[in-house]
């Protein structure tokens, strides 16, 4: 819940945040005032660069907390290294290969997330969500790990 008059950072990639404050609020929405001028296109340009980059991984907290995939044989605990709205990098010690389907249940969710293997290097792997997850379940596994 956000608060009228609440100052807020929006962290959009590791190298763009905003700083502003909520000046408006109604049914889950919100509107904010930046503390000072923004141009859009350069930061749509670094974003975008940013995204393009080789190594590039989309931004979220480091997870360390544990998971739970799902697979047909059953369900088996995995040590989250990161995690984004969009995917997430996890030690796993059994075999996974990539495009394999499989679901995840997060630590602090009751919904099964489905996702696509995406990598597997070594006990290393990457999944892709078919659905982004939500900021705020981002948020509560952030505080888990705190």
């Amino acid at each position: 819940m956000v608060v009228v008059g609440e100052t807020i950072r929006m962290v959009l990639s590791e190298s763009v945040n905003l700083v502003g404050r909520i000046v408006w609020s109604d049914a889950g929405r919100c509107g904010v005032a930046l503390s000072r001028p923004m141009d859009a296109a350069a930061v749509l340009r670094t974003l975008a660069a940013e995204h393009r980059a080789e190594r590039h991984r989309a931004f979220g907290p480091s997870a360390g907390v544990e998971a739970i995939l799902a697979l047909p044989e059953g369900a088996k605990p995995i040590d989250l290294l990161n995690i984004s709205q969009w995917g997430a990098d996890f030690v796993y010690g059994g075999i996974l290969e990539p495009e394999m389907e499989l679901k995840l249940l997060l630590p602090g969710d009751d919904i099964a997330r489905s996702a696509f293997v995406r990598w597997v290097f070594g006990n290393r792997g990457g999944v892709w969500f078919t659905r982004s997850l939500e900021l705020s379940l981002l948020e509560r596994i952030k505080h888990l790990r705190d």
